[in-house]
């Protein structure tokens, strides 16, 4: 590079307040935002497993701690950076400030494949709860691992360097730039890292609340066929229609039977009715006689055929019929 030529730093290396301000405004809108909401959950869910540890919150609560290393790490860091165009931090704080900017978003990716899972096992495999808080602690292990291991490589990638003709200017920037690795191991070092935090976690997600989906969808209908009775056959349907038919009309015979033999029984027990008197009376007695028993002869006890009409009625259940129709035909007779 021919440093004779160049006067004054490049524009893209000086500050400007219509890109590197308003890019710093935003920023710090979101640092404020996103501080005020995690710190608080971040509160509410360690108070919540100090009382009582659920996996759910326990998930939630590294979740918390991935986007709080975002807020208080790579924000700043862009604040700062968009402020001073130049790095001022060091060699020491470049690397690591690249190895949290992307840790951060692995390991928040990897607790959501997390939770997936959790979701996943428990509705899918109902014994998976017996040893879930087990599990959750592995897969949150491994979380944390997968994350620490896919950043590790930021560290020797970047690292600061000054610019050839202003030496007072250094800038943390990828080895490819200085000629230290190729850029095609860059290009696919991204690639994977891509691929990596956000495209196997999508697939994960969407397996996982899909299958719960189907899962449940399935449930829902068996539990809803169950649920309904069973539709017999045309032809069953018929034969239980004439059953009902038929037995309709049983039953109006038998209420026509038992009203007509109310009434046979109602008819006889006025018969003997007519020939007894009260009991307030003297022991007198009346027998019927005549062609259509209207004639009444009066006797000192009552007659055989009267007699025998008042056991025979009492023996088929007409007694109670001939005490009431007595009651009401003596009252006339007299």
């Amino acid at each position: 590079m021919n440093c004779s030529s160049i006067i004054e730093l490049p524009p893209t290396m000086r500050f400007r307040w219509s890109h590197n301000g308003s890019v710093a405004i935003c920023y710090s809108a979101v640092f404020v935002l996103s501080l005020i909401g995690n710190g608080f959950m971040f509160l509410i869910l360690f108070r919540n497993q100090c009382i009582k540890r659920r996996r759910v919150h326990s998930l939630l609560l590294h979740m918390t701690v991935a986007q709080l290393l975002v807020t208080l790490v790579y924000i700043p860091k862009e604040i700062v950076h968009n402020l001073t165009i130049a790095w001022l931090g060091g060699d020491l704080l470049c690397r690591l400030c690249k190895f949290f900017d992307v840790f951060g978003v692995a390991l928040s990716a990897g607790i959501l494949v997390c939770l997936s899972l959790d979701r996943f096992y428990s509705i899918l495999f109902p014994l998976y709860v017996i040893n879930a808080k087990r599990s959750v602690q592995r897969m949150v292990i491994a979380a944390w691992l997968v994350a620490a291991l896919s950043s590790l490589p930021q560290v020797y990638i970047f690292r600061t360097a000054r610019h050839p003709c202003f030496t007072e200017f250094t800038q943390c920037v990828s080895a490819d730039i200085i000629g230290l690795l190729s850029p095609n191991v860059i290009y696919w070092f991204s690639v994977l890292n891509i691929v990596q935090v956000y495209f196997i976690p999508l697939f994960v997600i969407l397996f996982c609340y899909g299958s719960i989906l189907v899962s449940i969808s399935l449930k829902s209908r068996d539990t809803k066929v169950a649920s309904e009775p069973e539709q017999p056959p045309k032809e069953q349907r018929n034969i239980t229609k004439l059953a009902l038919l038929r037995g309709h009309e049983i039953h109006q015979q038998l209420a026509a039977g038992r009203s007509a033999r109310w009434r046979r029984t109602s008819s006889l027990a006025t018969v003997p009715a007519s020939l007894y008197f009260s009991k307030t009376q003297p022991k007198c007695y009346g027998t019927t006689g005549g062609e259509n028993n209207n004639n009444i002869n009066w006797s000192k006890r009552p007659s055989v055929a009267a007699t025998n009409m008042y056991n025979g009625l009492r023996r088929t259940g007409g007694g109670d019929s001939y005490e009431r129709a007595k009651s009401k035909t003596v009252g006339l007779l007299i």
